[in-house]
């Protein structure tokens, strides 16, 4: 019930924060029960205002899952085209299937991909 709006959030999302608040101190949603990557995501998105993106990060971030690849993420997408050595950005479902040669530990080629991406925009100023 506190009021949000003084932190800079848009109403979308003080409202998502307010529902997993309610979640979790309702018990609807266990932070620490879940039965792997596909039941973490999965309990993250019955929540309004969270989709697949935020669950993802929501799994590297809060959880530290060994093997989550947000594979919608810009950045992800933008690396995988340079890794591709192609102009055109891969989409999810790309990302998705190059991730399988990763697994299980997909949540340091996120972060791999993320500083490859950095120093390739360091690279190019």
């Amino acid at each position: 019930e506190a009021d949000l709006s003084e932190l800079g959030l848009t109403n979308r999302c003080i409202s998502t924060v307010k529902t997993v608040a309610s979640a979790v101190a309702s018990g609807a949603l266990d932070l620490y029960r879940f039965a792997g990557l596909d039941d973490l995501v999965a309990g993250y998105c019955e929540l309004s205002g969270i989709g697949p993106w935020t669950a993802q990060m929501a799994a590297i971030r809060l959880h530290r899952h060994p093997d989550a690849f947000p594979t919608s993420d810009l950045g992800i997408r933008k690396a995988g085209a340079v890794l591709l050595a192609q102009t055109e950005l891969p989409s999810a479902g790309q990302m998705e299937e190059l991730s399988h040669t990763w697994q299980p530990h997909r949540t340091v080629a996120t972060q791999l991909l993320w500083t490859m991406l950095a120093q390739e925009e360091n690279h190019e100023q």
